[in-house]
């Protein structure tokens, strides 16, 4: 005879004892994300080895020291599941991000986010120091997709057995690996040699369980797979990228089939004409207009790109970070990530903050679609914009029906 087993949540509506304690669900007081590093000194890290490292506009400047030998700045909290991510700006030299690292006599030993332009394999690689050796390596060519003398985002998502690197929003490793440390600090590495020269800002962590990891929402070739299409605008596969364009004049959005709440979504974006923007808690009306949140993109207009709107119900909710507009590079791909967790929305671009909303209407805080959106515009003025590497870490509790 079969036996039935009951999920433990229908057990406990059902009101069976199980005499097993169901683990309790994350608040929002240990979901947020909490700054590593305060732009002013060095509170919370230490320095191993001879290394010199400064405070200098907002940046951890790290640099070999007389010995030319290893060198780093380790934090002093350790850590085990999590989303870290880091802005550096490289000068010379190899260094990178070691992380579920330990520190052994006057080395630190560990997983590491590698860096080093003058390689064409060491960069976005994963490498364990004093360990295994090279785990993972990057994608070829990833050197040559980085602005190497700008500041580049670092993104680490460590989540149980499950280690994805990405820059810039590239993903660059995605491995599981059951032999590595669980647990550990980070810290910024000096390597030994000819000299090393790298600033660090922007350090933010988010804790994470060990289920949640990043997971692509869309596969680089089907758009069937996850998406349908909303409006009669045009939406194509090329080079990996969606491609929207306004073929009528109307509104168009490529809709997400999963509803979320709480959640990280990255994606890399490239505009050439019209107004834009990723809608995400969102909803239809009659199936056909767009209610909810709008992360907004259209270089055109002042402020725009990088701001939040909420379609067809306040409005602009928040102008985009004004740093945006003058720095703005035509025909490259950029970074965008989405953080909505709870009552507290971040929109980055580029990896530096543009918007920081804190929701005061309960009822908005709430499950939603994500769709791509191309906006009306004159015939005569077309949208046309790509995405592509559209990421996002569920922060919800796993339902028993999925």
């Amino acid at each position: 005879m079969m036996r039935r087993v009951w999920p433990i949540a229908l057990l406990a509506v059902f009101g069976v004892q199980t005499g097993l304690a169901e683990k309790p669900k994350p608040t929002l007081e240990n979901r947020g994300w909490t700054s590593l590093f305060n732009g002013e000194d060095l509170s919370g890290w230490r320095v191993i080895g001879d290394g010199k490292v400064t405070v200098e506009d907002g940046a951890m400047v790290i640099e070999d020291g007389p010995s030319k030998e290893y060198s780093w700045v380790i934090s002093e909290k350790s850590y085990d599941n999590f989303v870290f991510h880091v802005r550096f700006k490289r000068e010379r030299g190899n260094s990178g991000i070691q992380f579920r690292s330990q520190q052994d006599g006057g080395m630190v030993v560990g997983y590491q986010a590698d860096i080093d332009f003058d390689s064409d394999w060491i960069t976005g690689h994963l490498y364990e120091q004093d360990g295994r050796g090279s785990l993972a390596k990057a994608p070829e060519g990833l050197v040559e997709m980085l602005p190497t003398e700008e500041w580049i985002d670092y993104e680490i998502v460590a989540a149980g057995d499950r280690i994805q690197l990405f820059m810039n929003g590239i993903p660059t490793v995605d491995i599981e690996d059951p032999e590595g440390a669980k647990s550990g600090h980070f810290a910024f590495q000096i390597h030994s040699g000819d000299g090393c020269k790298v600033r660090w800002k922007d350090i933010r962590i988010l804790p994470l369980e060990k289920w949640e990891s990043s997971q692509a929402l869309f596969d680089g070739s089907d758009l069937e797979a996850g998406w349908y299409p909303v409006g009669d605008e045009k939406w194509t596969v090329q080079d990996d990228a969606i491609r929207g364009q306004t073929q009528t004049g109307k509104y168009g959005w490529l809709v997400g089939d999963r509803e979320y709440s709480d959640f990280i979504l990255t994606f890399r974006y490239r505009w050439k004409s019209g107004n834009s923007g990723v809608q995400f808690r969102s909803w239809l009306v009659g199936g056909e207009e767009m209610h909810g949140y709008q992360a907004d993109i259209d270089p055109s207009i002042p402020r725009m790109t990088g701001s939040l709107y909420d379609e067809h119900e306040r409005g602009t909710l928040e102008k985009g970070g004004e740093f945006i507009d003058p720095d703005y590079e035509l025909g490259r791909w950029h970074h965008y990530e989405i953080s909505a967790i709870g009552d507290d929305i971040r929109l980055y671009h580029d990896g530096a903050l543009s918007v920081h909303f804190k929701e005061t209407v309960a009822e908005r805080i709430r499950k939603g679609i994500i769709a791509l959106q191309v906006h009306s515009a004159p015939l005569d003025s077309p949208v046309d914009i790509e995405w592509k590497d559209i990421q996002l870490i569920n922060l919800e509790p796993p339902s028993p029906w999925e």
